[in-house]
């Protein structure tokens, strides 16, 4: 499995090649210019980026993609116009909230397999 160093963290993804610095560097500034960060789990490393407020954090919220996405899907549809995560986190960093968005294994630039999924019995709490 080839193996990458992203935000000063070495990482094995079955991806066949990772965008250029200048194509990352436009991810970025379309999903408003997030920190990036890696947290190990049982399954492999964890990607996530992260928006901070200026300023006090009123709440910390998580943000969590769908299916074959990843956490840092946005378009620029104008100057200041911008869709999904980007749109996001512009709106809630100027409400003064912290969003962490992680990309689930398997997706992005986690570790995992490629859009995995696992088989278990879930169910949610209503």
């Amino acid at each position: 499995m080839p193996s990458y160093t992203l935000w000063n963290t070495e990482v094995e993804l079955t991806l066949p090649s990772l965008p250029s610095k200048e194509v990352l560097a436009e991810m970025d500034e379309h999903a408003s210019d997030p920190n990036h960060g890696y947290f190990p789990t049982h399954y492999g490393k964890l990607h996530y980026r992260q928006y901070l407020p200026q300023g006090e954090v009123k709440a910390v919220c998580i943000w969590q993609h769908g299916i074959g996405a990843h956490s840092g899907n946005a378009c620029k549809l104008g100057e200041n116009d911008f869709t999904n995560i980007g749109l996001l986190a512009r709106r809630f960093k100027a409400a003064g909230y912290a969003l962490y968005a992680p990309d689930m294994l398997g997706h992005g630039f986690s570790e995992g397999k490629r859009f995995y999924i696992p088989n278990g019995n879930y169910s949610v709490n209503r």
